[in-house]
């Protein structure tokens, strides 16, 4: 597709005009455009020809339409229309003036640990959210890393990631077999297979964490790109000594052969939070080579239809072992420096002409890596340290950066814990409440832990959540079965309430769930902790107050509400019959006679309340009694039947953790 092909400009849709291309990658050409209802600049790939004639493409164009427009994220450059026209298809985006991070690394070379970290977090978290919604990249790398301008203010620079979709829209034609990516940033299992997922992403984003500490990307060398691809199923990473050695192990977890021992998003996210950046180099290390002869082009290659996904064992073996010979490659000529991604065939065998070195050894910090994930802690905030994401916006201004820059952090306030627990409740449930304050990022991770006495019980609960100036928090939970309280449904009016179904708490574990909230306690840090043990406080006194309300009459939020059972019967019965018995509920407002938690004889399931104290075990909901055999309870427990005369009989029952209060019988003899 020629750039100059449509100079003036034309209109593509019913919504948009397109006036000047401004880039051209391996798919298509990207032109900068306007949106004809608002006025407002889009930005438009156009797919190449070859694309656009394609049916399966078309109709995959097509149904990729509502995924692709509703990824959001702040990372994530937005997709705001997909449009099929004549013979042209296009992606239409939000339009983002700014450099990219490629073009950062051709004028620094490298970045500081405390940058390159920060970047890779925010490339993460753009995956987490497309990973979340089953969508891959397949093409992380620094030129599809955006740097945006920010407000100013809170904001002053932002990493957004674009070309979502370009790979599932193209790279699925079964006649077509096309791999896609770039060569230095491809996967083992993509390299091996042509197939990848989520984690070839990561993958690739420890590939480009990599490059914005070394200045190269790690299996960079020459100009063979079937090498390099070799490099990438054969070789270990070869080690960065210099990096701190929390980050180099986070960047060693992403780098794996084996797809499935690589962390996901999520967990990096974690990790890359809880890394202390103080430990973090201030200055860019200088490149170990001249980064600039390794700009990667990107590659769609037709793979052999009958190709099949190489095993992991496949992958790590080929790791482990002697590269293969070399053999000739039929490459066309490729120019160095070339900056935009091309589009180039490849043969069907992936195969070098160099002779590659001896395999490295063993990754010098691989075990350390699992020990580390494993110690790290979750933290779902992190702050934005002032001045770190500046670059584009201050070389626009002016500013220019040299290799001995001092990178400076401010001083961040210690982040702030409290616990409390309330008194086990007659139902057994035992509730703690954890809080982790950050004053840096006003951010309050809450955790909730339910552990019973002796027997399992199962929710909903309830919990109520207030911000120190008496608002309703809004919580983020991470944890399923979460909703705000529905008072026209539990007869709970208080405001700010939650409901929480975690499901069955066993006998002898805890279950927990977890949810984050901002939440402001001022600027005085050593007021934080105190602050925070008062809130602790007070939300427990709350969500007590609101439970135990006795102008509820409701038999909601069993586990916590029902204080106790009474059992009720006739005074006197004659032998040989079944003894009639109702167990009713003692609650915040007193006994309610009008909705009774079992009636007996009776079949069916049990009450709601019972569910709740029980777990729905019926098992667990026995009568018994004490009238020196002249009553019996039947197998299930759940019906008594008078058996012989006697003015000594009393009836109780076990209902989860409670023994319920009995009731006095006296039996009769028939005749009497």
């Amino acid at each position: 597709m020629d750039l100059s092909g449509e100079d003036q400009g034309f209109y593509f849709g019913a919504n948009y005009r397109l006036e000047t291309p401004i880039g051209e990658g391996a798919s298509g050409v990207v032109w900068r455009g306007i949106r004809k209802t608002d006025g407002s600049l889009i930005a438009a790939k156009l797919l190449r020809e070859e694309f656009a004639s394609d049916p399966d493409i078309i109709t995959r164009f097509i149904h990729e339409r509502t995924i692709l427009t509703a990824l959001r994220a702040p990372e994530i450059v937005s997709v705001l229309d997909l449009v099929a026209e004549g013979n042209k298809l296009g992606i239409v985006m939000e339009y983002i003036p700014g450099s990219s991070l490629r073009d950062i690394l051709l004028s620094q070379k490298t970045l500081p640990e405390i940058l390159a970290a920060e970047i890779t977090l925010r490339v993460l978290r753009a995956l987490a959210v497309a990973h979340a919604q089953k969508v891959v990249h397949q093409d992380i790398k620094p030129d599809n890393i955006l740097a945006v301008a920010g407000n100013g203010n809170n904001t002053p620079l932002q990493i957004k990631l674009t070309d979502f979709g370009i790979s599932k829209i193209l790279g699925k034609a079964p006649e077509r077999a096309q791999l896609i990516g770039t060569p230095e940033y491809m996967s083992p299992e993509l390299i091996a297979s042509g197939q990848a997922d989520a984690a070839a992403d990561i993958y690739a984003v420890g590939i480009m964490l990599y490059e914005m500490l070394s200045g190269h990307t790690p299996f960079a060398g020459g100009e063979d790109q079937a090498a390099i691809l070799q490099r990438h199923l054969t070789y270990h990473v070869p080690g960065l000594p210099h990096v701190s050695e929390g980050l180099a192990a986070l960047m060693n977890s992403m780098l794996v052969k084996d797809p499935a021992k690589r962390p996901d998003a999520e967990t990096l996210i974690a990790a890359f939070e809880s890394l202390d950046r103080h430990t973090f180099q201030r200055q860019a290390f200088a490149p170990t080579q001249d980064a600039s002869q390794f700009i990667p082009a990107t590659i769609i290659k037709p793979l052999p239809l009958e190709k099949t996904a190489a095993s992991s064992e496949e992958v790590d073996s080929a790791a482990a072992n002697e590269p293969a010979g070399p053999v000739a490659l039929d490459l066309p000529d490729f120019t160095p420096g070339v900056t935009h991604t091309i589009l180039r065939p490849l043969p069907d065998a992936l195969k070098s002409s160099e002779t590659e070195p001896e395999p490295l050894g063993p990754l010098s910090r691989k075990d350390k890596t699992t020990a580390f994930l494993r110690r790290l802690r979750y933290s779902k905030a992190m702050p934005i340290v002032g001045g770190l994401l500046l670059i584009p916006a201050l070389v626009a201004a002016g500013w220019f950066f040299t290799r001995d820059m001092t990178w400076t952090v401010e001083e961040e306030k210690p982040v702030a814990t409290a616990r409390s627990e309330d008194n086990q409740l007659p139902s057994g449930l035992t509730i703690t409440r954890e809080a982790e304050y950050n004053p840096n990022t006003k951010v309050l991770t809450y955790k909730l832990h339910y552990r019973t006495a002796k027997n399992p019980l199962s929710g909903p609960f309830f919990e109520l959540l207030t911000l120190p100036d008496g608002a309703c928090a809004e919580v983020d939970w991470t944890s399923p079965g979460i909703t705000k309280n529905v008072g026209a449904t539990t007869s709970i009016m208080a405001r700010c309430g939650w409901t929480v179904d975690p499901g069955v708490v066993p006998q002898g574990k805890v279950v927990t769930v977890e949810g984050q909230m901002s939440l402001d306690f001022g600027e005085q840090s050593e007021g934080t902790q105190r602050a925070l043990n008062d809130w602790l406080s007070t939300t427990s006194e709350a969500t007590i107050s609101a439970l135990m309300d006795e102008s509820v009459v409701a038999t909601s939020y069993a586990a916590q509400r029902l204080q106790g059972m009474r059992i009720s019967g006739p005074g006197h019965v004659t032998s040989g019959q079944t003894i009639p018995l109702t167990i009713t509920g003692l609650w915040p407002h007193g006994e309610d006679t009008l909705s009774p938690l079992l009636v007996s004889p009776g079949e069916g399931e049990l009450t709601s309340p019972l569910k709740a104290v029980t777990a729905n075990h019926p098992d667990l909901v026995r009568f018994s009694e004490r009238c020196q055999g002249a009553a019996s309870v039947s197998a299930d427990g759940r019906t008594v039947t008078a058996l012989f005369p006697t003015n000594s009989c009393e009836i109780t029952a076990t209902i989860g953790n409670y023994d319920v209060q009995p009731t006095r019988i006296s039996i009769t003899g028939h005749g009497s």
